[in-house]
């Protein structure tokens, strides 16, 4: 575009490193839906392209690590050699860029929707999003605080502000629910995350540790969604 060919005519482009990223999914068909949902935690809104390109980037790979938005800022900073002085939950993709095998998380987080003191924050639309912001406004429950955390087999999903039971889904399509018991492989998946099974709470955000609380004192409540 015509950014990289600034770069290109400035001599700029051996010197700039290039990111190509979304801040969120779109259902595009999947499950008969369009456009996004606040509450919404399906693979096709959450899985977004990243896309890296510049110096100390290994050319035509692709890397297979989880990472969240919240490392790219670390990266950043990182590359430009800036030591970070505050508080934050990212982690540098400066070995990833290099070393496309390297992992840097076993696991992802996504946090979307509103708690229940938070109906003003609703969207408010006119025209072809009306009755979507409208459907909000009538049914809160529709878009409740929900998290998920997304292994390489499982997702464990929670809608906090309505206190539902923790659930697991499969990385594909959703089409069964079936209760799980606490010798599952979902649950086994989970106690083998190191830093997740018993992470460092205080490090942690108020709504995540009370979701691995869930996870960690509700198993024989977690339900898995899997293929037909």
């Amino acid at each position: 575009g015509r950014i990289l060919e600034a770069l290109q005519r400035t001599g700029e482009a051996d010197n700039t490193l290039v990111l190509y990223f979304t801040d969120h999914g779109e259902y595009a068909g999947d499950f008969g839906l369009v456009e996004k949902w606040p509450s919404g935690l399906d693979r096709s809104l959450l899985q977004n392209p990243l896309i890296i390109a510049g110096p100390g980037v290994k050319p035509n790979t692709t890397a297979t690590t989880f990472t969240e938005m919240v490392d790219l800022m670390p990266t950043l900073l990182d590359l430009a050699d800036v030591k970070v002085t505050h508080t934050h939950f990212g982690r540098s993709l400066v070995d990833v860029l290099s070393d496309p095998k390297t992992s840097i998380r076993e696991a992802a987080f996504s946090e979307g929707g509103f708690a229940t003191d938070e109906l003003n924050l609703l969207e408010v639309a006119k025209g072809e999003y009306a009755n979507k912001a409208n459907l909000q406004h009538e049914q809160p429950s529709l878009v409740g605080r929900a998290i998920a955390m997304r292994t390489k087999q499982y997702t464990y999903t929670n809608q906090t502000s309505s206190m539902t039971a923790p659930m697991t889904t499969t990385r594909q399509k959703i089409s069964l629910a079936n209760p799980i018991t606490e010798n599952s492989s979902a649950i086994s998946n989970l106690k083998s995350l190191n830093g997740y099974s018993q992470p460092p709470m205080s490090f942690l955000g108020r709504p995540i540790r009370d979701f691995l609380r869930c996870l960690k004192a509700a198993t024989t409540r977690l339900h898995l969604r899997v293929l037909t």
